[in-house]
């Protein structure tokens, strides 16, 4: 859940509730309208341009255009995969489909333009991250340590904004001190922050466009032992296969 981002880039910051404004308590965490709640939403969105979730979804219906249901803003289309009949799995040709948007009725499409699926296949894309807090979290454990890094990096600099007018407009030459050097310490917790993200980024670091793709040796063919789902879309990720990292 977003909550536990949340706690953890609480844990990493320790602002004062006067320096900036806090969400609800965490336990029972809801509400992203807060100033550290959009800095964890903003992180998490940072998060998707570098590491977008990569996933899957079954193509159902009657040919050879596939109305997308569940497709939104910041989805990409990476692959359309399919079973084969030695119980394994081929790609088609990218030339050989495409994701549309119709110009009537505004919906996604995927559309077959030199074949037509005889197996069941499956559309392999990416996304933005979960942002809804009250659904569970796309975000590995992993990934959650540097989100939350770069969540508390964006709420450390808006105290160090803070402290900054502070120091400006204090008419006592020791507030002036006092506050000054209390922004200072928060930009370099910011920074530290920061670089604790980047350097997770760089550690992690892919070629564009791989989405996370991994060997399928050892995995048994598209049969569902080799599939997890997610409960908000009923969609399947390949265990083996693709992967957000």
């Amino acid at each position: 859940m977003i909550a536990d981002t949340l706690r953890r880039a609480r844990e990493h910051c320790q602002i004062d509730d006067l320096v900036l404004a806090k969400s609800s308590d965490p336990e029972d965490f809801e509400d992203l309208d807060t100033p550290e709640g959009r800095c964890v939403l903003a992180a998490i969105r940072d998060y998707s341009l570098e590491r977008p979730y990569v996933d899957a979804m079954e193509i159902t219906g009657e040919g050879p255009t596939f109305v997308l249901t569940s497709w939104g803003n910041g989805y990409r289309e990476k692959d359309v995969l399919y079973a084969t009949d030695e119980g394994s799995h081929a790609y088609f040709d990218k030339n050989t489909w495409k994701v549309f948007q119709d110009t009537i009725t505004r919906a996604y499409k995927l559309k077959f333009v030199k074949v037509m699926p005889t197996t069941p296949c499956y559309l392999v894309y990416s996304r933005p991250h979960e942002e809804d807090p009250t659904l569970p979290t796309t975000i590995t454990p992993l990934e959650e340590e540097a989100v939350s890094m770069l969540a508390a990096s964006k709420m450390l600099k808006v105290a160090q904004s803070y402290f900054a007018r502070k120091s400006e407009s204090a008419t006592i030459s020791a507030d002036q001190v006092n506050y000054g050097s209390l922004s200072s310490r928060y930009k370099q917790a910011a920074d530290d922050a920061m670089k604790f993200y980047k350097d997770f980024i760089a550690k992690t670091d892919m070629p564009q466009d791989t989405t996370g793709f991994v060997t399928w040796e050892g995995v048994s063919g598209l049969d569902r032992a080799g599939w997890i789902f997610h409960g908000r879309y009923g969609m399947p990720t390949f265990l083996g296969g693709y992967r957000a990292l």
